[in-house]
């Protein structure tokens, strides 16, 4: 096989080399290779929301007790009296001992 000079780039003029030409490259399509399926797990969670509503109630009682205590105070008093007699004794000390229109007047043990 010579060299042509007009496509080879070698620089064959210079060098005492054999020159080789450049075919283009030959592509052979084979049948494709089938891997297994990689399987893949993507998961998702979606919260829900749901309200629930529990109410309650209190309710305060104030009692109130009316009590009416009754008092019944008792007040005490002192009275003095004082009776004045005039007495005429008359001789014999028996201090007036006689009667005087029906009652006796004057004090017995004076």
């Amino acid at each position: 096989m010579s060299c042509d000079h007009k496509k080879c780039s070698c620089d064959c003029k210079k060098s005492k080399h054999t020159c080789y030409e450049t075919l283009p490259t030959k592509v052979k399509k084979c049948d494709p290779i089938i891997h297994p399926t990689q399987h893949r797990v993507v998961e998702q969670t979606e919260v829900v929301i749901i309200p629930e509503v529990h109410p309650s109630h209190t309710t305060y009682v104030n009692n109130q007790v009316v009590r009416r205590v009754h008092s019944y105070p008792q007040s005490e008093s002192v009275e003095e009296r004082t009776e004045y007699e005039s007495v005429v004794e008359n001789g014999n000390g028996n201090n007036g001992g006689g009667y005087y229109g029906g009652r006796r007047r004057g004090w017995s043990w004076i």
